[in-house]
């Protein structure tokens, strides 16, 4: 498999909220060490008739399983195997002695006596948090009091206070949990994660991490969960002056809520009928939305595009509906049911991760993304991210209600960053496959994609979108495909079939996707 490091990734870690706990070991501690043994940081202790790890997690530690597990831990384990070690100890067993020679000769134990080791010895939670916090590289003798090392670990966070003087259990499972909770801590005195270290020292394979839902490019603290009242403003202002629902679905949840909030209010303002008015599309608005300044001003920024010329008197018009329709009240009674939704969509950005790892893709938008649910829109929608986000500053997702979260349409704008930029690259090549531009295509065009390369664009969106959503099944991704085949979007089921070519690929995506249109003829 051809290995890729990508240049630009965002991703919320999906594993940062298991915080370790002391316990008998169940399918917490299991998840762990699978984590782990995915990773290559445990091995356990043997497998079973199937060929699968056995873990022994209900049992306590010996001191030489934990010496093991910091070797690991340092990213040392290859370095331990292959080297040459000479220790005093008489009592250390074969498959541990490359370990504690790499431990010993490194100063990061030392024996029970001039000769033992103590390696059948059991470990205590205060011994391996001290094993955990030198592989962070933090100093026992300056640094913590070893017989309580669960002060600083609590600070870092990767304890949380479940372990003190009294705890007198400690099993191989407390192990996995807090091995695994320290690889999201920092480094002393460095800006990079454990994890982090031990992906760039070459000691854990980076797609392994990636697929384990780590953020390996440290770029978590730059995505952003939106909820603002400038958003909420502008499309509770829709609703109340003739945004329907087009998509076909009943108007629920918060958006029907708050169409009655407003519906009760003796709201005057000059220009109730303003979305049937103007003819604008939604688009318009999402796109003008670019611009649009902070409430209660809603001042236009410099520059704009055709939608803000479009709708150039929306800012004032949205100014007397903040005042009219008491925003600031409504905007609160709402804010837990878009932050509960926020909190349920940042598990699924790992999807994203992986489709960028795969394609090695650096996203138009450089350093910060930003998420925003916007519950009062029609069931489905989504818009954003391609173009930087005056108000923000950084590229901007936002997606409408759905059933459930709704992943799909997060990956779908996302792949517009990179799909568009290789599309474009091809143009040429992409323009002379129009003759399969149908002009019977009603369905795409009525969704506002009437040229040939916009079919292009939004076939190669939707099949990477489709392809990279964990949340569906086989089937659910089979009607998927039916259907934007059946709507016009001609090269999606193409293009789906064709990407776990890109693994053996020998070029970069663009190269790929140039490939892809030169062969279309082909399938076509």
């Amino acid at each position: 498999m051809k290995k890729r490091i990508v240049c630009f990734l965002l991703v919320s870690i999906l594993l940062v909220s298991l915080v370790p706990t002391a316990f008998a070991a169940g399918t917490e501690a299991t998840d762990a060490a699978n984590v782990l043994h995915e990773l290559g940081l445990f091995n356990g202790t043997g497998t079973d008739e199937n060929g699968n790890p056995i873990y022994d997690l209900d049992r306590a530690p010996s001191r030489a399983e934990a010496v093991t597990m910091l070797v690991r831990l340092l990213g040392k384990g290859d370095e331990a195997v292959n080297g040459t070690w000479d220790i005093p100890f008489t009592d250390v067993a074969d498959w541990a002695k490359p370990y504690v020679g790499y431990a010993y000769a490194n100063s990061l134990t030392s024996g029970t006596s001039a000769t033992t080791f103590g390696g059948d010895a059991t470990v205590s939670a205060t011994q391996y948090l001290t094993f955990t916090l030198r592989a962070l590289g933090y100093d026992s003798s300056t640094d913590f009091k070893w017989d309580a090392a669960w002060e600083l670990s609590d600070e870092l966070g990767f304890t949380s206070g479940e372990y003190n003087a009294e705890t007198t259990t400690f099993l191989r499972g407390d192990v996995v949990k807090i091995s695994l909770a320290a690889l999201n801590a920092g480094l002393k005195n460095e800006d990079i994660l454990l994890i982090q270290d031990l992906v760039s020292t070459g000691a854990v394979d980076a797609e392994a991490a990636v697929e384990q839902g780590f953020d390996i490019y440290g770029l978590t603290k730059n995505v952003h969960f939106i909820y603002d009242i400038r958003t909420f403003t502008l499309y509770a202002f829709m609703n109340y002056t003739g945004y329907d629902d087009n998509n076909g679905h009943p108007i629920t949840g918060t958006r029907a809520a708050l169409r009655e909030d407003l519906a009760a209010m003796d709201i005057k303002i000059s220009s109730p009928n303003y979305y049937t008015s103007k003819k604008a599309r939604e688009y318009d608005y999402a796109s003008a939305l670019l611009y649009l300044g902070a409430a209660p001003d809603f001042k236009y920024y410099p520059g704009g595009n055709r939608s803000v010329s479009l709708l150039s008197d929306l800012p004032e018009k949205l100014k007397e509906f903040y005042i009219a329709a008491d925003i600031p009240t409504l905007y609160e009674k709402y804010r837990a049911d878009h932050e509960t939704i926020l909190n349920q969509y940042e598990q699924s950005l790992p999807d994203i991760v992986k489709m960028v790892c795969h394609f090695d893709a650096q996203n138009d938008v450089e350093g910060e993304f930003g998420l925003e649910v916007v519950l009062l829109d029609a069931w489905n929608r989504g818009s954003g991210l391609g173009v930087e986000d005056q108000y923000y500053g950084y590229g901007v997702i936002r997606t409408g209600p759905a059933a459930e979260v709704n992943t799909l349409n997060i990956l779908h704008e996302y792949a517009h960053g990179f799909v568009n930029r290789a599309v474009n690259a091809s143009q040429n090549q992409a323009s002379t496959l129009s003759r399969y531009f149908k002009s019977n295509s009603n369905a795409v065009k009525k969704q506002g994609y009437d040229t040939w390369m916009k079919i292009v664009y939004e076939s190669f969106v939707r099949a990477v979108s489709t392809y990279f959503d964990s949340g569906l099944t086989k089937n659910e991704k089979t009607r998927i495909l039916n259907k934007e085949m059946q709507d016009g979007f001609v090269m999606t089921q193409y293009v789906y079939d064709r990407i776990p070519e890109f693994e053996t690929f020998d070029g970069d995506f663009d190269a790929f996707v140039n490939m892809l249109l030169v062969e279309y003829p082909q399938y076509a």
